[in-house]
């Protein structure tokens, strides 16, 4: 049986039948809410019952969905295609990849002398490898991370 309450009533409803002393057991129970509150209660019997045109339309939803996800996985590879072919052009034409400013590759040389690990780190969005690299070559010896990170910033390795 599904009963719909207020959180208001429903505590109400307990309060009232545990400083009466009651128990609330099966119809009983039903009457007593269905006084208290107003709304009456359901049984799943008239719930089972589906429509079978609410049926058609979910599944006429759900086709459209499948064809609008089909749609969008066409323009995310159209995008991506564009995407590549815009890169190569790039290359193509000795255009750093970043596309970063001039000052802010002077900032990054900067921070490749003070600190090359996270010169790298900023350069390669957090590649794990080129970082971890970076990180070792810096703690064994300064001057190998400076160049390593030198070679990343540059677009050498």
């Amino acid at each position: 049986m599904k009963i719909k309450l207020t959180l208001f009533s429903a505590i109400a409803l307990l309060l009232s039948s545990f400083s009466f002393g009651q128990e609330l057991q099966g119809s009983s129970a039903e009457g007593l809410i269905e006084q208290e509150t107003g709304i009456f209660i359901e049984d799943e019997a008239s719930n089972e019952i589906i429509d079978e045109a609410e049926v058609a339309d979910v599944k006429k939803e759900k086709v459209n969905f499948r064809d609008a996800l089909k749609e969008m996985k066409k323009d995310l590879k159209q995008s991506l295609k564009a995407q590549k072919k815009i890169s190569k052009e790039r290359k193509s034409k000795g255009l750093s990849g970043s596309g970063m400013s001039e000052v802010a590759m002077i900032l990054l040389v900067i921070l490749a002398i003070i600190l090359p690990w996270l010169a790298v780190g900023l350069y390669t969005g957090w590649d794990t490898m080129l970082t971890l690299v970076s990180v070792l070559l810096w703690l064994l010896f300064w001057i190998p991370g400076i160049v390593f990170a030198f070679l990343v910033i540059f677009d050498v390795i």
